[in-house]
């Protein structure tokens, strides 16, 4: 009686042995497969773009002035299951025929913005209200030019660029991380009633990311 009690004793601690050494290959390979790999980039949607006021001015021998009013809507989602993002800084630049004419910083402390595996967060983004930006015409008249066929056109080409710093825990490298989104944006007619101007283009346009830095 006792050897058969002992022999169920036995398989029971076998059997708990191969249940434990399953469990802890299988997290292993949740663990390799989730932190041995490079991160995945955040993603960014831009939606609610709003240009109000955009007039381009130049002088004989100064350089050329955009007074502008552009609000819009930022999206970021961290795309990776097991690893949070956090930012070290992050700038939205604005770019008209390839020239920076507005900057605006979205992450301005070092790690005060922090996305979960899967979340998602929303950033409003408004810059000039008015303001007056200097841009420097690296290619000669070829900016005017570009102004004022896009405004007889009736939008304009601007280009929403986005750069600052990203880390993956538990990853400690801090990596560069540069996003594109082109938007076309048109003044929106004035209203015959009231004069309000309506938002341009409540669309989310989906921004591409460039090439991620070696090793994240």
């Amino acid at each position: 009686m006792r050897d058969g009690r002992d022999y169920w004793r036995r398989f029971a601690c076998v059997v708990c042995i191969g249940v434990a050494t399953i469990a802890a290959v299988a997290v292993t390979v949740v663990l390799v497969l989730a932190y041995g790999r490079a991160a995945q980039p955040p993603s960014f949607d831009v939606s609610d773009a709003s240009l109000t006021h955009f007039t381009l001015s130049t002088s004989a021998n100064g350089p050329t002035n955009i007074s502008y009013n552009l609000t819009l809507t930022v999206t970021v989602r961290n795309p990776n299951w097991a690893m949070g993002a956090t930012f070290r800084s992050l700038e939205v630049d604005y770019l008209f025929d390839g020239q920076r004419f507005g900057r605006v910083a979205v992450v301005a402390a070092p790690g005060s913005v922090v996305l979960l595996a899967g979340d998602t967060t929303v950033f409003p983004v408004a810059a000039g209200a008015g303001g007056e930006r200097v841009m420097n015409l690296m290619n000669g008249n070829g900016s005017v030019v570009a102004y004022r066929n896009q405004s007889m056109a009736g939008a304009f080409d601007v280009l929403v660029g986005f750069c600052g710093q990203v880390t993956f825990k538990p990853h400690a490298l801090w990596c560069r991380l540069e996003v594109s989104c082109p938007l076309k944006l048109k003044l929106p007619a004035r209203d015959a009633d009231d004069g309000a101007a309506a938002v341009d283009d409540k669309n989310a346009t989906a921004c591409r990311v460039l090439s991620p830095q070696s090793g994240c």
